[in-house]
């Protein structure tokens, strides 16, 4: 299903929001995407998948999130110091 341009563009409010009450003190968007993106099967899935993720960096205690999307990306990214590198490299491999 493609997804108005509309709905879209209010999902990052709808974050940031929830966010904010979950105390998290900044959360910044970066879009960059076309209308190309909307036409693809993914965007429907985008903003769950966006929750999802900012939800992870909440739960370890991210005080600042930064969210980038592009026409081929997504990228969710925190201010949380891991305190065992080691473990979330071996989760990751």
């Amino acid at each position: 299903m493609e997804l108005d341009r509309k709905q879209f563009m209010a999902f990052p409010k709808e974050i940031k929001d929830c966010l904010k009450n979950c105390g998290v003190e900044k959360v910044e968007f970066n879009l960059k995407y076309t209308d190309k993106l909307l036409g693809k099967p993914i965007s429907e899935f985008l903003p769950v998948m966006v929750s999802e993720l900012t939800d992870n960096c909440v739960e370890k205690g991210a005080k600042n999130i930064y969210i980038i999307l592009t026409d081929n990306s997504l990228t969710v990214e925190d201010d949380v110091v891991e305190q065992h590198p080691e473990k979330t490299l071996k989760l990751l491999n």
